[in-house]
C-alpha cells in the first residue's frame, strides 16, 4: 500500500513539475517573440514620395437631353422620340460610333394644376390636383474621341433636336498608361530619398518589407451649359477648351535598416 501511495505521489509531483515547466516555457517564448518583434519594428524606415504626370485629354464626354411637354403622353413620346432620333442620327453621321452613345435617363412625368377651380384673382380656394400636361426628359451620354469635333457637335446639337446640354467632361480614356509613368517616378523618388536619409543617419538599407500606393486623378472641370432654348447656341461651333489632366501616384516604401 505504501508503495502505491509513493508511486501516486511521484506521478503527481512529476505532473506538477511538467505543468510548471510548460508555463515557464510559454512565458519565456512569448518574451523572446515580443523582443524580436519590437526589434524588427524598430529596425525599419518608411519613406513616401509622389509621382505626377500631366496629360492632354483624349476623350470628351457630353451629356445632353431632349425635353418635350404636351397634353397627351402618347404625343409627347412621339415628338420626343423623333427629336432624339434626329440628334442620334446626327451624331452617327458625324462619325460617333454607336457604342459611344448611351441612354442614361428616361422619365415621363405629369405636371399638375392646383388652380384650375379658382376664380381669377383668388388664392385661398383649394383645388384637387388635376393633370395639366406631361413632360418627357430623355438623357444621353456621348463619348467623342475626335476632340476636333467637340465644338462643332456642341454647337449643332440644338438644331438637331437636343434642347439641353448639362455637362461636358474631358478625360483620359486609358488611365493605366499615365499611372505607370507616375508610379515609376514615385518609386524612383522614394528610393533616392531613402538612400539620402540612410546616408545621413549612417545606416544601411536592407530589403523592402512593404509598399503601399494611392492614386488621385484630377480631370478638367465640368463645363456646364443651361437649357438652349433661349441661348445663342445652335448656330455654328462652340468655343471649347480641353485643358489638361493630372494623374498622381503616391507610394510609401518600408525598408529594413541595418
Amino acid at each position: 500500500m505504501n508503495q502505491e501511495n509513493a508511486k501516486d505521489s511521484a506521478l503527481k509531483a512529476l505532473s506538477l513539475f511538467l505543468l510548471v515547466a510548460s508555463l515557464v516555457g510559454l512565458v519565456w517564448g512569448w518574451s523572446i517573440y515580443k523582443k524580436s518583434a519590437n526589434s524588427a519594428a524598430a529596425n525599419t524606415m518608411a519613406v513616401s514620395a509622389e509621382g505626377k504626370v500631366t496629360m492632354k485629354p483624349d476623350l470628351a464626354i457630353i451629356n445632353f437631353s431632349v425635353v418635350t411637354q404636351g397634353q397627351y403622353p402618347s404625343s409627347v413620346q412621339k415628338i420626343n422620340d423623333e427629336k432624339m432620333s434626329l440628334a442620334i442620327q446626327y451624331l452617327k453621321d458625324s462619325g460617333v460610333d454607336e457604342k459611344d452613345i448611351k441612354t442614361t435617363s428616361y422619365s415621363l412625368n405629369p405636371q399638375y394644376d392646383y388652380s384650375w377651380c379658382r376664380p381669377t384673382g383668388s388664392s385661398d380656394i383649394y383645388c384637387p390636383a388635376k393633370i395639366a400636361s406631361y413632360i418627357l426628359n430623355q438623357g444621353v451620354e456621348v463619348k467623342l474621341r475626335d476632340l476636333t469635333k467637340v465644338g462643332e457637335i456642341m454647337g449643332s446639337l440644338p438644331d438637331k433636336g437636343a434642347n439641353e446640354i448639362s455637362a461636358i467632361n474631358f478625360t483620359i480614356d486609358d488611365l493605366d498608361i499615365p499611372k505607370i509613368e507616375a508610379r515609376k517616378q514615385a518609386i524612383e523618388k522614394a528610393n533616392a530619398k531613402a538612400l539620402l536619409i540612410a546616408d545621413a543617419a549612417d545606416v544601411s538599407l536592407g530589403r523592402i518589407v512593404n509598399i503601399s500606393e494611392g492614386t488621385s486623378y484630377v480631370p478638367y472641370p465640368t463645363y456646364a451649359v443651361k437649357s438652349m432654348e433661349d441661348s445663342s447656341m445652335g448656330r455654328g461651333s462652340s468655343p471649347i477648351q480641353t485643358g489638361s489632366n493630372e494623374i498622381t501616384v503616391n507610394v510609401t516604401i518600408t525598408y529594413e535598416i541595418k
